[in-house]
C-alpha cells in the first residue's frame, strides 16, 4: 500500500465529503487507530470536509523504529500534514 508521507513516514488516512466544506479532523487516542471514529467521519461529511488519520505508529500507518512517539512528536507531526495545504 503506498501511503502519503509526511516527515517521511507514510501516514495513513481516510478523506470523506466535499475539500470545499469546513474541514474536521479526527485524531485518536494513543493505543488506537482510525477506527475509533467508526461511522462518524463518512455521517457528518454531507456538511464537512472530514479527515480521519491514523498517528504515526498506530493502525495502518507505518512504524518506524526512529519515529519520536510522545505527545509532542505526534501533535507536530499532525501539524506538519495539516499544514501543506
Amino acid at each position: 500500500m503506498s501511503l502519503p508521507t509526511v516527515k517521511g513516514v507514510g501516514t495513513f488516512y481516510k478523506e470523506y465529503g466535499d475539500r470545499n466544506n469546513r474541514h474536521v479532523l479526527f485524531i485518536h487516542g494513543l493505543g488506537a487507530s482510525l477506527l475509533a471514529w467508526r461511522d462518524i467521519p463518512d455521517a457528518l461529511s454531507k456538511y464537512l470536509h472530514t479527515i480521519a488519520v491514523d498517528l504515526i505508529g498506530f493502525g495502518a500507518s507505518e512504524k518506524p523504529e526512529s519515529a519520536d512517539y510522545t505527545i509532542k512528536g505526534l501533535s507536530s507531526s499532525l501539524w506538519t500534514s495539516s499544514s501543506k495545504e
